[in-house]
């Protein structure tokens, strides 16, 4: 151990694991070693130390010409101070007494006119090894709702990799979790043409998508909410149950309505390929506002790029694409992308998925929420009672 770490650094190192370590790393929260508590320092300094060393955590490596909310990156400055900090005796016994988690970034976002929540898959033990179960919800929505958050929240923490929701208006998932005698039914969460993670999802560390001001989610009159669950394989069986809460925009300023861009799929003849691309060029301009990844346990690496007439962009690169980790990326700013753009998404898959079952094959899928330009006018909703709480 080196000479004890200069105090006044304290507050900076609080701050560094309050932003990048704690989203995660607390008593209730999805990965294990509680970091505010002083003894997980001491007595796993050597494992946390080599994970920081091996960029092991914060476990999302991605690359990014744009910037996203709450990715919980750990820039190098700040790694280096973390080590320098944990090979300090006295540091280390002590970095747990002045972290704690940093508050929820509100700003921006609009007001709240009200929210409801939703128990879901009570009755589902997952299976140690890991699976996949989707859910059906009858909301009962008698008008148009607008959501400007979806929170996903596991009642075991850590016991759900993460959730992709969907609504549906044509009966089909409440027909299929009611056939399935087990809680949900034992398939993906697309629903014809209609992609899972339509309206966001979430993920280890990121349990809500939150929209910035003046976006939200559409959600049509007498609606099912569809929730591709993936649980984790944590070695034992777990309560999978979780709860979906909605949070309705009301704002004075005019909302913009977000829709799916769904690019992926495994092209025709494709089935046996390890690598292929999808390519779109819009026909309207659009503003990016987040991305929402799907690849199961399929996929290697996603990224996506834009080429306009006058540049090129990476805007999402996935290098190792986790499906443990999975969760969806909100921009800081939306991106202006003009008519004629055109969007590449490459993915590069893994051959063990390859053969699945249809009904449990993961097409791998960026799904991009994008909001027209000019935004079409949107009816406001009602005011919303939450009679399920």
């Amino acid at each position: 151990m080196q000479a004890d770490w200069p105090s006044d650094a304290a507050a900076e190192v609080a701050a560094i694991v309050a932003r990048s370590c704690l989203p995660c790393h607390t008593a209730q929260g999805d990965a294990p070693l509680d970091l505010t508590d002083s003894a997980s320092w001491w007595r796993h300094c050597v494992t946390i130390s080599a994970a920081l060393e091996q960029g092991a955590m914060p476990p999302w490596p991605i690359e990014a010409g744009v910037h996203f909310r709450d990715t919980h990156e750990l820039p190098a400055a700040d790694r280096a101070t973390l080590l320098r900090a944990l090979q300090s005796a006295h540091t280390a016994r002590t970095i747990g007494e002045k972290c704690t988690p940093a508050a929820a970034d509100i700003k921006g976002m609009p007001p709240r006119s009200g929210s409801a929540s939703f128990l879901v898959g009570t009755d589902w033990l997952t299976n140690p090894e890991g699976e996949t179960r989707t859910f059906a919800v009858a909301i009962n929505n008698p008008t148009v709702l607008l959501a400007s958050t979806i929170t996903l929240q596991p009642m075991e923490p850590g016991a759900l990799a993460s959730v992709t929701v969907l609504p549906d208006t044509s009966g089909v998932a409440l027909r299929l979790d009611a056939s399935d005698p087990a809680a949900g039914y034992e398939a993906m969460g697309d629903i014809g043409r209609s992609v899972s993670g339509s309206l966001g999802g979430g993920g280890i560390g990121c349990r809500s998508l939150k929209l910035p001001q003046p976006f939200a989610f559409r959600i049509p009159p007498t609606c099912a909410l569809v929730l591709e669950a993936h649980a984790a394989p944590l070695g034992f069986a777990a309560d999978g149950a979780l709860t979906l809460t909605l949070e309705f925009y009301n704002s004075s300023e005019p909302v913009r309505v977000v829709q799916p861009l769904a690019l992926g799929g495994v092209p025709p003849g494709a089935q046996d390929e390890l690598r292929f691309e999808h390519i779109m060029t819009l026909s309207e301009s659009v503003d990016l506002v987040a991305i929402v990844p799907r690849g199961g346990d399929s996929v290697h690496s996603m990224r996506l790029d834009a080429a306009a007439p006058s540049e090129s962009l990476l805007i999402l690169d996935i290098p190792r694409y986790l499906s443990h980790f999975a969760r969806p990326y909100v921009l800081t700013e939306p991106l202006r992308l003009s008519a004629g753009t055109q969007l590449t998404a490459t993915f590069s898959m893994l051959p063990l998925n390859l053969r699945a079952p249809d009904s449990m094959r993961s097409a791998p899928v960026l799904l991009l929420l994008v909001a027209p330009v000019p935004a079409p006018a949107i009816e406001h909703q009602a005011t919303v009672t939450d009679e399920s709480k």
